[in-house]
């Protein structure tokens, strides 16, 4: 009787895990490039002088290099304590063709800030030909 009562979960075990099969055929699909953003250089932080300006490169990157170029835009993230009063950034922004990243340069103006730390998020924003991937943060101050 123990034996047939192991010979039974045995199958039913055998039996779960074989009968979950996945269609992994999908890889040839053609799928939108993702763009996101990384800092370009000199780490997150942006000290703004009082009544100036600071700038930043931000290394703008896509999942693939395409043949004809990837162009998109940057907007400023819902969740960002920074104004778009104090940043200017390009309106776009294109990726050369055959190339993978960019450098583009974001500029924050002493506008309502203050000298406590407030965030910076740089979001792609979302095409139906883009996805929109890593977003960026800053910590912006008045120094």
């Amino acid at each position: 009787m123990k034996n047939i009562t192991k010979i039974i979960i045995l199958l039913l075990v055998t039996g779960l895990t074989v009968s979950c099969e996945t269609d992994y055929n999908d890889y040839e699909t053609n799928r939108d490039p993702v763009v996101g953003l990384v800092g370009g250089t000199g780490g997150p932080n942006i000290n703004v002088p009082v009544g100036g300006s600071a700038e930043k490169e931000v290394r703008a990157f896509s999942s693939v290099a395409s043949s004809q170029g990837i162009t998109f835009s940057v907007s400023i993230a819902s969740s960002s304590e920074v104004g778009a009063a104090s940043v200017s950034f390009p309106a776009t922004i294109t990726i050369p063709a055959n190339e993978r990243e960019v450098m583009f340069v974001v500029t924050v103006n002493d506008v309502n800030l203050t000298t406590e730390i407030q965030d910076l998020d740089l979001v792609v924003t979302s095409t139906d030909e883009i996805v929109s991937g890593t977003p960026i943060s800053f910590n912006v101050k008045q120094q």
